[in-house]
């Protein structure tokens, strides 16, 4: 517009009124826009807090299909409360893909994809009341509520059966999978960090090579063929 006017009237008074035109325009419009800066950002902190809030709040881990860890924890102290005032016995089991079939995976998409293979195959073996969840670093947990020791390594045998039966492939080539299992039987003696603590160290024991799983408690670890 401003251009339009220098051209049909190019006069030294002229340049000077439309010089100064430009100007009032130009801070018009830096006003204007640091205001929708301003809107945009306040809009950006707002979604971010409410996303952040979902997060905190979320029960489920996208990655992997199953409960996530934050449940877990608050699932396992539920369930050692339930315990204490009710008797019923309760079990945990930890698993993990080898770290060794892991390592022959070049690609991390594809170690991805085995261990969510992993996940779904622990959702097929479990019942309705069992609750799955990622642990973290690719370690699943299944707390077996109103479940004994020898009902936990029946699962034990389940979930290995299944594995073991199941063809995992990487593009055109198959991989062997091994997989680490150890169970714990639910005490309202010990905490639910405890209880994770003793399967977790029992897990390296476990797997094709050694035992099919383990049977641990937080003050003493036995082997269990």
């Amino acid at each position: 517009k401003r251009s339009n006017q220098l051209e049909t009237n190019p006069n030294a008074l002229t340049l000077q009124n439309i010089i100064a035109s430009f100007t009032t325009d130009l801070s018009k419009m830096f006003e204007l826009t640091t205001k929708q800066l301003d809107l945009l950002k306040e809009y950006y902190q707002k979604a971010t807090t409410i996303l952040q809030e979902v997060d905190n709040q979320s029960i489920f881990d996208i990655k992997y299909g199953v409960y996530n860890r934050r449940y877990l924890l608050k699932s396992l102290e539920d369930e050692l409360k339930l315990i204490q005032n009710y008797a019923h016995p309760s079990s945990l089991v930890l698993a993990r893909v080898k770290e060794s079939v892991l390592d022959s995976i070049a690609v991390k998409k594809d170690k991805d994809t085995v261990v969510r293979n992993i996940a779904k195959l622990l959702l097929k073996t479990s019942r309705r009341s069992d609750i799955v969840a990622h642990f973290g670093d690719g370690i699943f947990a299944m707390i077996l509520k109103h479940t004994d020791l020898t009902g936990a390594k029946k699962a034990c045998d389940r979930i290995s059966d299944l594995v073991y039966q199941t063809s995992f492939f990487v593009g055109t080539s198959e991989i062997e999978t091994d997989i680490e299992l150890s169970i714990t039987a639910l005490q309202p003696e010990y905490s639910a960090e405890e209880f994770l603590a003793a399967t977790l160290e029992g897990l390296p024991h476990t797997g094709k090579k050694f035992i099919p799983y383990v049977v641990c408690t937080p003050s003493l670890q036995e082997e269990e063929e």
